[in-house]
């Protein structure tokens, strides 16, 4: 919390306030460019696919074109949420994902994500985070992405299909993890650095139900890949700065970290996921280990994101007397360390965020009068994938109190949540509290 005093005299005040943001972000176009889709498709086969010893995901035009087309589904019938469309209803191109594939000529299955959004490096980022959903871009072969924009008061919908086939080879069970030609693969892989250490993703079905955990308490998805043609049986175990870390699959309960893998489909390999069912820690090393029943074991290491450094904030506030009317105007910046992440309303990560004057007369109560700002990032190929430098929130503000009062103490409070790590939500943990005067 950021304050700023100004003592001017006394009288009980009832306050009339407008607010003008000044020097926001740029508006910026949501959606897709041809850039913007190779650039995520480039960032998965980096950051997961390469290290995991897996074939790289292709973009496809033609998937494009099929996601382009739910994504225009959703928009036209928004009643009608998830992946399956109505015959008769307007826009629609296929019951299921693999029968719009079907339809342009794509004979392999096709699986199909969601996400609510304007920028496809959100999407990408939530998908990838998604213990559900995080596995198609992994087993894919080739990938596509839609996007139609907001139709008030709804936000945009962005789509990716993806093709299943045989792109991945048999993997043997005797081959050492995330090799190629194994029929294990591990992420986070050895040596991965920036992990995100806590996982607050809004994913449907919610893969916390049923198992007593709650989001933003626990850990960013660990995924066990299977491409070979037997079942298998692995315990996964990670250990941090201060000991053990307990592990979950999606909708279990139990916290044992064994889970049995089917063997790989014609259609593609098989992931389970397993998530730390805590937060871990900021830029710490994490050893996780995943023993089959046979064959060797996975053993890596991994580092969280470093802990952001907090916001910075300047206040500036003058209060004069116009004829019989005091005015107070002024001016709150918030310098922040990172670009805030648009979240899952489509909005960044400042929504919490409130600017709020108090008149504090000599008698009676005070007055106090939160407001909103409401700030929008400009969404780019990385936007979301990777924490930026810093930024600059301004917002003007202008209390203009009634004839003959005069206030006796005016605090100027702006409150920012800092960012947790994970780049989709707040930093419920630790909000920033600065003050500027005193009371």
């Amino acid at each position: 919390m950021l304050r700023t005093r100004v003592v001017v005299g006394a009288a009980f005040a009832t306050v009339l306030v407008s607010l003008a943001p000044s020097s926001l972000y740029a508006a910026g176009t949501p959606g897709l460019s041809a850039g913007s889709e190779q650039a995520v498709v480039t960032y998965i086969n980096r950051y997961f696919r390469a290290p995991m010893g897996l074939p790289s995901l292709q973009y496809s035009p033609v998937l494009k074109g099929v996601a382009q087309s739910h994504a225009n589904y959703l928009v036209e019938n928004p009643t009608q949420l998830g992946h399956n469309e109505t015959p008769g209803a307007g826009g629609f191109t296929g019951a299921t994902p693999t029968d719009r594939c079907n339809a342009v000529g794509i004979s392999a299955g096709c699986a199909e994500v969601a996400y609510a959004g304007l920028d496809l490096g959100d999407s990408v980022r939530g998908w990838l985070g998604g213990p559900i959903h995080g596995p198609i871009l992994l087993e894919a072969c080739s990938i596509g992405f839609g996007y139609s924009p907001p139709a008030a008061p709804k936000i945009g919908t962005m789509v990716g299909d993806a093709r299943y086939d045989t792109c991945h080879p048999s993997g043997s069970a005797s081959a050492a993890p995330n090799k190629r030609g194994a029929a294990l693969h591990v992420w986070p892989a050895n040596g991965t650095s920036g992990v995100w250490p806590i996982w607050s993703e809004r994913e449907t079905p919610n893969p916390l139900s049923g198992t007593g955990f709650r989001s933003a308490n626990v850990g960013f998805p660990i995924y066990v890949m299977n491409t070979g043609a037997t079942d298998e049986t692995v315990k996964v175990t990670l250990t941090g700065p201060s000991g053990a870390v307990k592990v979950f699959q999606p909708n279990k309960s139990s916290t044992s970290g064994t889970a049995t893998i089917a063997a790989a489909t014609p259609n593609g390999p098989t992931t389970t996921a397993f998530m730390p069912a805590q937060r871990l820690a900021f830029g710490s090393k994490y050893t996780l280990t995943v023993t089959p029943e046979s064959g060797p074991a996975f053993h890596g290491t991994f580092t969280t994101l470093p802990k952001p450094s907090k916001p910075t904030f300047n206040v500036t506030t003058l209060v004069k007397k116009v004829g019989s009317r005091w005015n107070i105007q002024g001016t709150v910046s918030v310098t922040l360390p990172f670009r805030p992440d648009p979240d899952y309303n489509g909005v960044n990560g400042l929504t919490s965020s409130s600017i709020k004057i108090t008149v504090v007369p000599v008698f009676g109560r005070t007055h106090p009068l939160y407001l909103n700002p409401k700030y929008r990032p400009a969404p780019g190929p990385f936007a979301a994938l990777e924490p930026a430098r810093a930024q600059t929130l301004t917002a003007n503000f202008n209390v203009l109190l009634p004839p003959l009062v005069v206030p006796a103490t005016v605090w100027v409070s702006a409150h920012v949540p800092t960012w947790d790590g994970h780049p989709d939500e707040h930093y419920n943990a630790e909000n920033l509290t600065k003050t500027y005067g005193s009371k």
